[in-house]
């Protein structure tokens, strides 16, 4: 079964899984640990049956994907990650755009909306963790 991400409704045909990223937002779920769903329940049926977390259900917090983020590694391109750090250096929690590295690759710091649109994990999923 394919998995397609959309930016609006469309209508999934039945060897086709649509995903309306519209719908898709992240949820904090514990000190290290972001969920990406549709909604705070889905995130914490995916963290406890899926993950096998020990988490209640008024541990999951909703962020706000527009202001909160996290490091993106980016293959060891410079050219890439310069062109990542200048399209999201607009501000926030981190500044957006600031570089680093996360486990010795280049990094840079996106909104988790940006996240959503370019990770290539299914949802629910972990998008981001401060875990190794």
């Amino acid at each position: 079964m394919e998995t397609i991400k959309l930016n609006s409704k469309e209508l999934a045909t039945d060897e086709t899984v649509i995903v309306d990223l519209l719908e898709i937002t992240v949820f904090s779920v514990d000190e290290m640990t972001w969920v990406a769903a549709k909604s705070a329940q889905e995130a914490f049926d995916y963290c406890t049956k899926e993950m096998g977390f020990d988490i209640e259900l008024v541990d999951v917090e909703e962020c706000d994907i527009d202001k909160e983020g996290m490091w993106w590694v980016v293959d060891n391109n410079p050219i890439e990650l310069i062109e990542t750090a200048y399209k999201y250096n607009c501000g926030g929690y981190k500044e957006f755009g600031e570089l680093s590295t996360w486990e010795g690759e280049p990094a840079v710091f996106i909104p988790f909306r940006e996240a959503i649109k370019m990770t290539e994990e299914t949802f629910p999923c972990i998008i981001a963790t401060c875990l190794s």
